[in-house]
């Protein structure tokens, strides 16, 4: 397999351009800084380069130091953060996009996406009203689980989070 270079970012940016539907123009409001086919290609090129960003803070910050000449203007990070999280299901129709989907085997597996620590899923705010309890042979946890589904190529079939 190749390494990714640096310029490889606009073959994504321009995947993500042709995959997506068009945006439609905002009825009112100030508009967003960035465009979602940008925001979305940032995400998805953090991911694959693995450049160690774990929050968004930590992304916002990468994005700050590595690539504010790749973007029209960058927003605060509040309103990047509002923007991230209004684009996760166009992020899920990209990923469904990429999924292959006719196959005779699959191998499925799950994994716990905590939340939070158990002792504070009572007063945690992020997932609020969406996470709930699961139990495991790890024993319980306060989240998500994670499962996909694989051929025998380690192609991703599914990929589906259940609370």
């Amino acid at each position: 397999m190749r390494a990714l270079q640096n310029h490889h970012i606009v073959d994504v940016n321009v995947w993500v351009a042709e995959t997506l539907p068009d945006e439609p123009r905002p009825k009112g409001g100030r508009p967003a800084l960035i465009r979602d086919s940008e925001l979305l290609t940032l995400l998805i090129w953090n991911s694959l380069t693995n450049t160690g960003s774990k929050t968004l803070q930590q992304l916002y910050d990468w994005i700050v130091i590595y690539h504010a000449n790749d973007v029209r203007a960058l927003p605060t990070y509040g309103a990047f953060v509002v923007q991230c999280h209004r684009v996760i299901p166009k992020l899920l129709l990209l990923v469904s996009a990429t999924l292959e989907s006719s196959t005779s085997v699959r191998f499925c597996d799950s994994t716990m996406l905590p939340v939070c620590k158990n002792e504070r899923a009572l007063s945690h705010k992020v997932a609020k009203g969406l996470a709930a309890w699961g139990y495991n042979h790890q024993g319980s946890h306060f989240g998500f689980k994670l499962h996909a589904a694989i051929d025998a190529s380690n192609r991703f079939l599914t990929v589906r989070g259940i609370s």
